[in-house]
């Protein structure tokens, strides 16, 4: 990437970054904060160039870093409290309680005994 262009791509950016003093561009033209984030973005690009450039390049061209003025402070009129309505109250009405059926008794048949044979021999 020319240095032009990362020139271009910065000052558009500077104005809104006052307190940053540099941008890594990539060759992808993706500004960057810091070398560590660009480096890592160009290893997945064709050209593994960045292009630094520091507010200190602007005042050798012709474009200019234009700071941005500070936002008009702007007063809020004064606004009349609104009433809303109490809601009306809900009335429940009475439900009747339900009886489940007790459950049937489940009858188990008796345990079988089992024998030991007498043949049977322990190993």
């Amino acid at each position: 990437m020319e240095k032009k262009t990362a020139i271009l791509i910065a000052a558009a950016l500077f104005p809104h970054y006052p307190s940053v003093n540099e941008f890594h561009i990539t060759s992808d033209e993706q500004p960057f904060f810091n070398a560590v984030d660009a480096s890592n973005h160009a290893k997945g690009l064709e050209s593994k160039e960045v292009t630094v450039v520091v507010r200190e390049d602007l005042k050798g061209s012709k474009l200019k870093v234009v700071e941005t003025p500070a936002a008009a402070s702007v007063e809020t009129p004064e606004v009349a409290p609104v009433e809303t309505p109490a809601a009306a109250p809900v009335e429940t009405p009475e439900v009747a309680p339900v009886e489940t059926p007790a459950a049937a008794p489940v009858e188990t048949p008796a345990a079988a005994t089992v024998k030991k044979s007498a043949k049977t021999k322990n190993k």
